[in-house]
C-alpha cells in the first residue's frame, strides 16, 4: 500500500515565539495523527465543548456531530489519511489562526481537496480547537455523510 506523508508544513507569523511554534507544531501533529489512527477519544479531547465545523458536509456540524463524522469512514472497510501539507498560522485576539491545504485520502486516492480555515486557542499548557472550516475545490459524496447530516 502507498505511505502517504502527513506532515506538515508550517509557516508561522513572527509575532509567535519559538516555544509556541514548537508547541503548536507537535499539537497539530497530534491531531492529524490521532485522526488518522481514529484515536476518537484522543481527538474528542482537542476541541471545546462548542466546536463548531462546516463545510465538510452541507450542515454546520457541532462536537458531537463533527466527531461522529471523523469516526464514519467514507467508505466502509477502507483506510482514511488526512493531511494538512501546506499551512500558514497567526497569532490574533488571542487565538491562533491557521489556513491552508486540506487533503484527504480513501486508500491512497485523494478524496477530498481544498482550503481550510482553522481557530485554535491557547488553553493553560495546551490547546483546543475552536472551529474548523472547510472550502472544498475536489469533494467526494457518501451516503455515510448524507446519514450523518440527516441525523
Amino acid at each position: 500500500m502507498l505511505r502517504i506523508p502527513t506532515d506538515s508544513r508550517m509557516d508561522f507569523d513572527h509575532s509567535i515565539s519559538t516555544e509556541h511554534r514548537f508547541a503548536l507544531r507537535n499539537w497539530l501533529d497530534d491531531f492529524i495523527l490521532a485522526v488518522n489512527n481514529n484515536d476518537e477519544p484522543l481527538y474528542a479531547q482537542m476541541l471545546v465543548p462548542n466546536f463548531v465545523a462546516s463545510g465538510f458536509i452541507d450542515t454546520k456540524m457541532d462536537h458531537a456531530l463533527f466527531l461522529t463524522f471523523l469516526a464514519t469512514p467514507l467508505v466502509k472497510k477502507k483506510v482514511r489519511i488526512m493531511r494538512l501539507p501546506e499551512l500558514q498560522i497567526k497569532f490574533q485576539k488571542n487565538v491562533y489562526k491557521v489556513s491552508g491545504t486540506f487533503e484527504q485520502f480513501i486508500d491512497g486516492i485523494m478524496s477530498d481537496e481544498g482550503t481550510i480555515e482553522i481557530r485554535i486557542a491557547p488553553v493553560e499548557e495546551s490547546f483546543l480547537m475552536e472551529e474548523i472550516e472547510f472550502f472544498p475545490r475536489l469533494k467526494t459524496t457518501s451516503t455515510d455523510n448524507d446519514d450523518i447530516a440527516n441525523g
